[in-house]
C-alpha cells in the first residue's frame, strides 16, 4: 500500500469516527445535552448523558487517529530525513494515540455498574471518575504537546520541498500552524477537568467539555485532511484560470463568449 493511500485510509476512518462522534453530540442535544438537568424528565437526562459520554469515547479515538494521519503525510514529504526525525515523528503520533486510547477506555470504566454513568438514579458509585480527571491531567497537556510540535516542525520541512513554490509553502506552512488552535482547545479542555468531580448539573458541564474536544477534533482533521488535497486545489485553480483568460481573449477579439 503507498503512503498516500495509507495517509488517505487513516483520514476516512478518523473522519468516519469523528462524524460518528457528531451524531451521538446531535442525538444527546436533541435529548437536552447543554441544558440544566432540572429541565429534563429523567428519560431524556438518562439518554443525553449517555450520548454526551458516548461522543467523548469516540472524539478522542477520532483526534488519535487524526494525528496520526497528519504525520503521515508529514512523514511522506520527508522520507528522505533522518530516520530519528521520522521516528520522533511516529513516536508522537503513536504515542498520543495510545494515551488517547486509554482514557477514551477510562470514560466508560468510571462506574459500577457502568449503567450509572448516564443513569444516576439507578445504585452504585462511581470511584473512576476521579480516575478520569487525574488521567486527564496527563492526556490533555501531552496532546496539546502533541498538536504544538506537529503545528511547528512541517515549518521545517516544507521550505527544504523544491517540488513547492514559496507561496505554497507559506501556505501549508500557516494550514498546518493551526494546530496551534488544537493546542490551545486542549489546554481549556484541561483547565475545565476540574468539572468531572464537581458534577452538580451533568448535562450541562458534560457539553462544557465536549465543545472544547470537539473543536480539538475538527481543527486536527482540517490540519490533516487540507494538505493531501493542495494539488486538487492547484489544478482546479488553473482550469479555472484557464477559462477566465479564454473569457477574456474572446471579449478582446469580439468573438461570442
Amino acid at each position: 500500500m503507498s503512503p498516500c493511500l495509507a495517509d488517505s485510509l487513516t483520514i476516512d476512518e478518523s473522519q468516519t469516527i469523528g462524524i460518528a462522534s457528531m451524531a451521538m453530540i446531535t442525538a444527546g442535544a436533541a435529548y437536552g445535552l447543554g441544558t440544566p438537568s432540572a429541565t429534563l424528565t429523567n428519560s431524556d437526562d438518562k439518554d443525553a448523558l449517555l450520548f454526551g459520554w458516548t461522543n467523548q469515547f469516540l472524539a478522542l479515538i477520532a483526534i488519535g487517529l487524526g494525528k496520526v494521519a497528519l504525520v503521515a503525510f508529514i512523514d511522506h514529504l520527508q522520507k528522505h530525513e533522518a530516520k530519528s526525525k521520522r521516528a520522533f515523528l511516529w513516536f508522537i503520533a503513536g504515542s498520543n494515540f495510545i494515551v488517547n486510547m486509554i482514557a477514551a477506555i477510562l470514560v466508560f470504566v468510571q462506574c459500577s455498574p457502568a449503567k450509572k454513568l448516564w443513569d444516576e438514579r439507578i445504585p452504585g458509585r462511581c470511584p473512576g471518575r476521579k480516575r478520569v480527571q487525574t488521567f486527564g491531567y496527563i492526556q490533555a497537556p501531552y496532546s496539546a504537546f502533541c498538536d504544538f510540535a506537529l503545528a511547528v516542525y512541517p515549518v521545517l520541512i516544507f521550505r527544504k520541498v523544491q517540488a513547492f513554490s514559496l507561496p505554497t509553502k507559506i501556505g501549508l506552512s500557516v494550514l498546518m500552524g493551526l494546530g496551534v488552535v488544537a493546542g490551545a482547545c486542549t489546554i481549556v479542555k484541561t483547565v475545565k477537568l476540574k468539572l468531572l468531580t464537581k458534577f452538580e448539573d451533568t448535562t450541562w458541564a458534560l457539553a462544557e467539555l465536549i465543545l472544547w474536544n470537539q473543536t480539538e477534533m475538527w481543527v486536527v482533521f482540517i490540519v490533516s485532511c487540507m494538505p493531501p488535497t493542495t494539488a486538487f486545489f492547484r489544478f482546479a485553480y488553473r482550469e479555472s484560470a484557464s477559462r477566465v483568460s479564454s473569457i477574456l481573449h474572446r471579449i478582446r477579439t469580439g468573438e461570442e463568449v
